[in-house]
């Protein structure tokens, strides 16, 4: 059956005559594939994972010891004159004897604190008058916030205080020269911590990124350099000793790469490894990483 020319030039002018007046069949033809394309490409492109980061980790332990450190402190006073002892059997003996106060540091003191529990200083105390109460609890009370503060920035230690008063006679005028004595119990044993290494081993544990440790801050450099990984961390010496002094201390990330997805990933993993690391020592929940702990070098050359 032959089908002339014009018949087939008619029916395809009638076509696309209604094609034109009918809108939402030209939003169709154009948008359906856009459409369908995405659809397919978000199906089949998954979630993002194992993003290569090299890291670079010199950061040291850093040991602490609370306990000594308010020792020192206390020994500042000259009101009060400290002894230490061994033994808080042998310290509570001579309380009230030879000595008006005992303070008891037990081993995990400063491990508590650095890792957020509940902590109570032990105090015991037993004097003549009830003038000498208050003043001990003061200076306890005090030396302890002044060496925490410094640290992180408030104390969070409770005290628990034991006061026996003998007051027999007359309150004489020269008690508020007396020296006070106090002996100290210290059995603290200390803390060592590295935020490097805690960093380190939470982004080793992130399927959203693939760690690969180097020796050196330049390793980590070159290797984005070279399109080995996404991002390189250089996590410097003494960055946990400098937080906890509250001394600056910053992580330098180098970046070089062009996928945005990954290098959004990778970021984010950084950034909540550094979060979560933060907050486990100093019981700090909001940071300004930027300001704070990132030093963001981009577009290596």
């Amino acid at each position: 059956m032959n089908i002339s020319l014009f018949r087939v030039a008619t029916i395809v002018s009638r076509i696309f005559k209604q094609i034109r007046r009918d809108r939402r069949t030209i939003g169709l033809m154009i948008i359906g594939p856009i459409l369908l394309t995405f659809l397919f490409a978000y199906a089949f492109a998954g979630e993002i994972k194992h993003v290569p980061i090299a890291i670079a980790n010199d950061d040291l332990e850093f040991d602490i010891v609370f306990g000594d450190e308010i020792v020192r402190e206390m020994k500042l006073n000259e009101s009060f004159t400290l002894k230490e002892a061994n033994s808080i059997t042998v310290a509570l003996d001579n309380l009230g004897v030879t000595t008006q106060a005992v303070i008891y540091f037990d081993e995990k003191f400063t491990q508590n604190i650095v890792t957020g529990k509940n902590v109570t200083l032990k105090v015991w105390i037993n004097v003549s008058y009830e003038y000498f109460s208050p003043k001990i609890s003061n200076f306890v009370s005090q030396s302890v916030s002044n060496v925490i503060e410094r640290y992180f920035g408030k104390s969070g230690i409770s005290f628990d205080f034991n006061v026996t008063i003998q007051q027999t006679t007359p309150i004489p005028p020269w008690i508020s020269e007396t020296i006070i004595n106090v002996t100290v119990v210290n059995n603290d044993k200390g803390y060592n911590i590295s935020i490097g290494d805690k960093i380190v081993d939470k982004l080793l544990h992130d399927d959203n990124v693939s760690v690969s440790l180097v020796q050196s801050r330049s390793e980590s450099r070159e290797s984005v350099e070279k399109e080995e990984s996404i991002i390189g961390i250089w996590i410097p010496h003494n960055f946990t000793k400098n937080i906890f002094l509250r001394n600056e201390s910053k992580i330098e990330v180098f970046i070089n790469g062009v996928e945005r997805d990954e290098l959004a990933v990778a970021l984010q993993a950084i950034i909540n490894a550094i979060a979560d690391s933060l907050s486990e020592i100093t019981n700090k929940t909001t940071y300004s990483m930027e300001k704070e702990y990132i030093t963001a070098v981009k577009n290596l050359q």
